[in-house]
């Protein structure tokens, strides 16, 4: 296939291991349960990613010592692993999208802690980029961030000096969209499980792989 045909999906994880994910959540569940509920959501994520329309799937591990890991793990027709570049991350976000738009018309990229991201939104991410009826798609996250991007090119602006981690980070980056001149669309917003009430959303209407 030609770079104008393909397109990517990307996923941002880590290896499921106690004690190195999900911290706040292990705060009040313990490190063993924490990294168990990372696991499930991380399993559920890679099985949307692998049925979804993107003609490629890449897996960015967070420390690349993961990498052999998740190669175990992944099907090597379907998954290219990567590590993810060192820096904040949306260095690492855009280092991931400028390397894989090199190979590709269009990119998305997700992380795997959300717990009602459906196959619909992957399609709908898909449907849009592929027809250019946006030159960006955002999925919102309830406490103000983003669970997924899409973009046809990287744009460095759209990462660089953005309060992480802070409920501005959708603002934020819808503004220096806007400002880019870029066609937005926003997906339904979504549940990130990161502290022990987030729990309430698993195992809900909207967590179907529909």
């Amino acid at each position: 296939m030609s770079r104008q045909t393909e397109s990517a999906l990307v996923v941002f994880a880590r290896e499921p291991r106690a004690g190195a994910v999900k911290m706040r959540l292990a705060a009040g569940l313990g490190a063993v349960e924490a990294a168990r509920v990372y696991a499930d959501l991380l399993s559920r994520t890679l099985q949307l990613a692998a049925a979804s329309r993107f003609t490629r799937c890449y897996l960015f591990a967070a420390d690349p010592s993961a990498i052999d890991y998740f190669e175990d793990r992944l099907a090597a027709g379907r998954w290219r692993i990567r590590g993810q570049c060192r820096g904040d991350i949306g260095q690492r976000m855009h280092d991931a999208m400028e390397v894989v738009l090199r190979e590709c018309a269009f990119c998305a990229l997700i992380g795997c802690d959300v717990a009602d991201c459906t196959q619909a939104d992957l399609t709908l991410t898909w449907e849009l980029l592929a027809h250019r009826r946006a030159s960006a798609v955002i999925g919102p996250s309830i406490d103000g961030g983003y669970w997924l991007i899409g973009l046809v090119e990287a744009h460095r602006e759209v990462f660089d000096d953005i309060a992480w981690g802070t409920g501005r980070v959708l603002v934020a980056t819808r503004a220096r969209m806007t400002a880019l001149g870029l066609e937005v669309v926003s997906l339904e917003p979504r549940h990130d499980i990161d502290e022990v009430e987030d729990l309430r959303f698993l195992g809900g209407p909207n967590t179907t792989a529909t």
